[in-house]
């Protein structure tokens, strides 16, 4: 997958940074897409994917569409390539034209007034353009007719200019100057002036930069001159510094909240203000304040954008500054603390929090897959009044209901099986009811309560591939769309009352009601419609609200007010939370269901405490608790996870002062972590590999002697240390050792060996007495326990792909 990013260095090669990206106008652009305003400290962009011109502020804060409109010949449609007038405020363009906008060079101002038409004639493939203050003067490429030429706004004037250029690309036309004295390249045909150009371009045959000169009347006085030669496939050139003006105003940026424009060449002092798209220019024509407080959210997959429902306005502008992202699917929010949740990347939920300085704070929020794991995220949906966020996938062919406490990493899995593939959910407070459509061995819309138990199929029948669902938060009905059927129905929240309320609706993705609409995005259709849901009649056509330019549509969710529904689970400032961790509210009772997502409930059924013993798991980058009670009767995990690891391979415990070792394999170190430390990212470094050689791998704990054991591989030693990493010892050689256990008690040391001659040894504690345990129909033994009680030794062999077992 690409990524699309614009970036920003220092002249002299340093601090290269992202000053743009992962973001879908990007898509397209080419050299001469993108020219600086230093007067007003804008980033001009020829927005190609969404047909307009926008601005990005220098600070990178503010992103503002300058101009947009596709309604006549003086329109834009194809920019590829712009220019700007930054001291009289106007922005040139090529436009390769479309429909009733012809192929064109086209000029507006900064403010999106004044637009019109400068050439329309003798273009053939135009690729490049330049201003020229000095000269009032327009340049531009034809790679089609070869040539680059120029038309000068105050004598209405269009030439050829006289260059020989084969397949020209980028290039920069500057005035230069002189004093008297100076010397500067003549012929015997110039003028008398101090004023002289220099045209440098690159072009596509000629594989250099190259420079030619000319007088004030545009003859040429030189020929061409190399500049720099072999260089592949040169695409642009800019000469710096342009003479340009001084605003204070947009330099200082004192004068504009968010964004500056110079546009009166008369007044250099004087500035015209612009707010970033979502924003309106207030009656102070300095600051900006949102346009809307209420609209629908809508993914374009790489944006989350914005617009104001309840408007009549066909233009559709962005009411919100714009979110960038990767894959961006399944939107919800929480409007009440302003919050927006998405699936990013499939792998990835984020969080953007509009915050008091009217911006978007956007962080990631819960990481679903870890390392190689591969989860397919497929539904989520949140709970308001509870505050809990449910999420849906499916990893290992496990279809997963989980549920996170919001503010928290506290995560509990609801539901887990291979009989049932949740793939979008939706959540019903008033009620106290979730719902999902099951697209697994048989395809049907389930009900459960709000800890996914007690579950109801509702529609079974007549039924093939639910797509999304959605509530009616006035009526309780449930919506869904049926990607094969190309329907939308609904029925009552018991189940009954079922209804077609659309047809032909081949790939409705996500649906969502405002007031009396029903509001459809359909991926086929590339659009967001809407009909009127309590009109019964089924000849009713879909009213088109907004038509996207990409079918890489993702989803949307309203950012409203939502209705508040008295719960036990309400979050107070001034009420006592009755659960400790999480709560579901229950139907029809004023006395809810508690939960722990680590750990299990006390006698109180509120509270939680931590369970005795469990399993510690390393996953690549996490180490991971899991109960030992039989499959799928405990899905809490006993202990947060450790995580933001780089690679574990060994790990251990001492039970007894609530400690874990581990080894990490990418940093070759021995860390361990204090299992009462609220931070889970907290850990301290035992054994730290100063000579960056050694390797180790797996790790034993002595709880007796406080001492660990643990593997190097790279050369073959076992070696011993006291927990914190004191009196470190060799204390044996093995050719590639790998898993190491220790049983204290009887003053054994087992470890396994891949090496020439894979085996299982075994030694006393200090490393003496080595005995080959297990030498035949053994190769890759990597893990490796002991049995107290029986005195046996188990290893699992990665080759046969077995777990076996022996005596001492």
């Amino acid at each position: 997958m690409f990524t699309y990013e614009i970036r920003r260095i220092n002249f002299d090669g340093t601090n290269e940074t992202v000053f743009y990206g992962d973001d879908e106008i990007l898509v397209g652009m080419e050299a001469g897409t993108m020219q600086i305003d230093a007067v007003g400290r804008n980033l001009f962009i020829a927005n190609i994917r969404h047909s307009r011109i926008d601005a990005i502020s220098l600070n990178g804060l503010y992103h503002t569409i300058v101009y947009s409109n596709h309604e006549n010949a003086t329109g834009i449609i194809r920019p590829i390539a712009l220019d700007l007038d930054t001291t009289n405020g106007f922005v040139y363009w090529i436009d390769l034209g479309s429909d009733q906008i012809p192929m064109k060079i086209g000029r507006v101002r900064f403010d999106g007034k004044y637009s019109e038409n400068i050439i329309v004639d003798n273009l053939l493939q135009p690729n490049y353009i330049v201003y020229n203050l000095n000269l009032h003067c327009i340049f531009w490429s034809d790679f089609g007719l070869q040539r680059i030429s120029y038309h000068c706004m105050d004598s209405g004037d269009t030439k050829v200019l006289d260059v020989e250029v084969n397949h020209p690309r980028g290039f920069d036309f500057l005035t230069h100057l002189y004093s008297s004295t100076s010397s500067r390249p003549t012929n015997e045909n110039d003028d008398v002036t101090l004023t002289h150009y220099s045209l440098f371009f690159v072009d596509k045959e000629y594989e250099g930069v190259y420079k030619k000169w000319f007088d004030y009347r545009l003859n040429p006085i030189s020929d061409i001159i190399p500049v720099r030669t072999n260089q592949e496939d040169p695409r642009q050139v800019r000469a710096y510094p342009r003479y340009e003006v001084f605003n204070p105003n947009c330099y200082y940026g004192s004068y504009c909240e968010q964004i500056c424009f110079q546009i009166d060449s008369n007044h250099n002092s004087m500035s015209t203000c612009d707010c970033a798209i979502g924003y309106k220019l207030n009656s102070d024509e300095r600051t900006c304040s949102p346009r809307s407080e209420q609209y629908i959210v809508y993914s374009t997959h790489a944006l989350l954008r914005a617009f104001d429902y309840r408007s009549n306005d066909s233009a559709r502008e962005d009411v919100m500054p714009l979110i960038p992202g990767n894959n961006m699917e399944m939107l919800t929010a929480r409007y009440s603390n302003r919050e927006l949740y998405w699936i990013d990347g499939n792998r990835l939920i984020r969080r953007a929090i509009w915050t008091n300085n009217r911006i978007w704070n956007i962080t990631n929020y819960l990481q679903i897959s870890v390392g190689s794991q591969r989860n397919f995220i497929l539904g989520l949906t949140l709970d308001w009044i509870a505050g809990n966020l449910y999420f849906s996938y499916v990893t290992n062919s496990y279809g997963h209901l989980e549920v996170n406490r919001l503010g928290t990493d506290h995560r509990l899995i609801l539901r887990k099986g291979t009989n049932e593939t949740i793939y979008a959910i939706v959540v019903n407070p008033k009620r106290r009811f979730l719902y999902w459509c099951d697209r697994g061995q048989r395809v049907r819309i389930v009900r459960s309560l709000l800890n996914g138990q007690n579950v109801i199929y509702l529609v079974t029948t007549q039924i093939i591939r639910p797509e999304s669902i959605t509530i009616d938060s006035l009526t309780d009905d449930v919506y869904w769309s049926d990607a094969i059927r190309d329907t939308v129905e609904a029925i009552s929240w018991d189940g009954r009352n079922r209804r077609t309320v659309s047809r032909n609706i081949p790939k409705a993705i996500s649906l969502l009601i405002a007031n009396n609409d029903l509001y459809i995005m359909d991926r086929a259709f590339s659009s967001i419609m809407r009909i009127n849901k309590t009109v019964s009649n089924m000849t009713q056509r879909l009213e088109s609200v907004l038509t996207l330019k990409t079918y890489e549509v993702g989803g949307m969710t309203l950012f409203d007010e939502q209705p508040n529904f008295e719960s036990p689970c309400q979050t107070s400032t001034t009420q006592q939370r009755f659960c400790e961790d999480l709560c579901f509210a229950m139907p029809d009772t004023s006395i809810p269901q508690c939960a722990c997502a680590y750990g299990t409930l006390n006698m109180d059924r509120r509270t939680c405490a931590p369970p005795n013993e469990y399993l510690l798991v390393a996953i690549e980058r996490e180490i991971r608790s899991m109960s030992m009670e039989p499959h799928g009767s405990s899905t809490s995990a006993p202990w947060r996870a450790i995580t933001n690891l780089r690679l574990v391979v060994g790990v251990d415990f001492d039970y007894r002062d609530r400690k874990i070792f581990y080894t990490d394999y990418l940093l070759q170190d021995i860390f361990s972590f204090d299992m009462d430390d609220p931070n889970p990212n907290a850990r301290q470094l035992i054994q730290t590999n100063v000579t960056g050689r050694s390797q180790p791998i797996g790790i034993a704990y002595d709880w007796v002697s406080d001492r660990l054991y643990w593997t190097d591989e790279r050369y073959g030693r076992i070696i011993s240390a006291r927990n914190n990493g004191s009196e470190r010892l060799v204390i044996a050689g093995s050719s590639r050792p790998k898993a190491i256990v220790v049983h204290p008690c009887k003053g054994l040391l087992f470890w396994s060996d891949v090496g020439y001659y894979p085996s299982i040894r075994r030694s006393t504690l200090t490393g003496r007495q080595v005995t080959y345990v297990v030498t035949t129909n053994i190769k890759w033994p990597n893990g490796l326990t002991i049995d107290f009680d029986d005195d046996r030794i188990y290893w699992a062999d990665a080759w046969f792909d077995r777990i076996e077992r022996a005596e001492f």
